[in-house]
C-alpha cells in the first residue's frame, strides 16, 4: 500500500506521455474538441475515483492505484491535447467578434456624432430662436467630423 503512491505516479506520467505523443490527436479528432475535452475529464474523474478506493480498501490500493496511474496519464495527455487546440479555436473566434464589435463602434461613433448635431440644432429650433455664429460653427464641426470620417472609412 504505501509504494502504491509512487507506483501510481511513475504510471501516470508514463502513460500521459505516450497518450500524447502517440494516440491524443487521433482521439482529439475522432471525437470533436468538446467531447474530448468532456470525456478525458470524465476519467481523471476515474483516476480520482481509484484513489479514493484504494484508501477506502486496502486491499485493493495496489491495483486500483495502478490502473489510476495509468487512466488519469492517458485522461491528461488528451487533454492538454484537445484543450490547446479548443483554446487555440476560441481565440480565432474571438479575434473575429472583437473585429467585428470595433466596426460596430466606429458606426456607433459616427452615429452618435450626427444625432447630436441634430439634437443641439432642433433644440434650438424648439426655442424659437436661430442658432448664434458660435453654435452654427459648433454644428460645422459636427458635420466636417462626419463627413471626414465617412470619407476615411470608403
Amino acid at each position: 500500500y504505501y509504494y502504491s503512491g509512487g507506483l501510481s505516479t511513475g504510471l501516470l506520467f508514463l502513460s500521459y506521455s505516450l497518450t500524447a505523443l502517440t494516440v491524443a490527436t487521433r482521439l482529439t479528432y475522432a471525437f470533436g474538441l468538446k467531447w474530448s475535452v468532456f470525456c478525458s475529464l470524465s476519467l481523471l474523474c476515474v483516476y480520482i475515483g481509484a484513489f479514493t478506493l484504494a484508501a477506502f480498501e486496502e486491499s485493493l490500493a495496489w491495483p486500483a492505484a495502478t490502473l489510476g496511474g495509468v487512466v488519469g496519464g492517458a485522461a491528461a495527455g488528451w487533454l492538454w491535447t484537445a484543450q490547446g487546440l479548443y483554446f487555440a479555436r476560441l481565440t480565432d473566434e474571438t479575434e473575429d467578434l472583437m473585429i467585428e464589435a470595433a466596426d460596430d463602434y466606429d458606426a456607433i461613433q459616427k452615429l452618435s456624432a450626427s444625432t447630436k448635431y441634430s439634437e443641439d440644432y432642433n433644440h434650438h429650433r424648439q426655442l424659437g430662436r436661430e442658432p448664434t455664429k458660435g453654435e452654427e460653427a459648433n454644428y460645422d464641426e459636427y458635420s466636417s467630423s462626419s463627413r471626414n470620417n465617412n470619407n476615411n472609412n470608403n
